[in-house]
């Protein structure tokens, strides 16, 4: 790929900052995609450990509730957080490899961060709905007055809109951003087809808290 070619790309310029080369803005590219895969991993561990953690937990309280709701709330909580670092794993691609060409490697960071964005996505089936609905079904078949029920309940809810919402705002303004600089990039590439990525990185199978 010749660099020059892509002097009419759309690029991203510090404001009052002298322009860069191309290959000094695809550099820049592909050093946010590498620290972006960076929190990934730190964030999917966290996550994973805080799940499997609770697995045990709440599959003793499905085994030792008195109440049928609070065991299946609870069993639907364990079952969560099996479900949790499956989802994580499965949206993970393979770490940024700067040795690929530069079409291949913008193409898989692009997939990358597609596929991460469309995890946060959908995290209100594998994630907040899952827990919430434990939580609820836990709180509904426990002890203690209507009132605090239905509060800690309301509480719940509340809480499960705004993770939800938090997660659309970093697809929407953190995430979608990235890919659509990368998009552009590609746009602007003329590398032929046999330049693709692997077929595992564009069809493998998770906040910033």
């Amino acid at each position: 790929m010749n660099f020059d070619q892509l002097g009419e790309v759309w690029r991203r310029e510090a404001s009052g900052a002298p322009a860069r080369s191309p290959a000094e803005e695809v550099a820049a590219v592909r050093a946010r995609a590498a620290e972006l895969a960076r929190l990934v991993r730190r964030r999917d561990l966290a996550e994973t450990v805080t799940a499997l953690a609770m697995v045990p937990v709440f599959a003793w309280r499905a085994a030792t509730a008195q109440h049928p709701l609070a065991a299946v709330g609870a069993a639907t909580i364990a079952a969560a957080c099996v479900l949790i670092p499956v989802r994580l794993w499965a949206a993970r691609r393979g770490d940024p490899d700067p040795a690929r060409p530069v079409a291949a490697a913008l193409r898989a960071e692009l997939a990358r961060i597609r596929a991460q964005e469309r995890l946060l996505g959908s995290v209100a089936w594998w994630y907040v709905g899952p827990l919430a609905l434990g939580l609820l079904l836990l709180t509904a078949g426990g002890s203690g007055p209507p009132l605090y029920r239905a509060a800690y309940g309301a509480s719940v809810v509340a809480l499960s809109a705004w993770v939800l919402r938090l997660n659309q705002r970093v697809a929407r303004e953190e995430l979608r951003p990235v890919a659509e600089e990368l998009e552009s990039w590609l746009a602007g590439l003329d590398d032929p087809v046999s330049d693709e990525p692997d077929e595992t990185l564009v069809h493998g199978a998770p906040h910033a808290k």
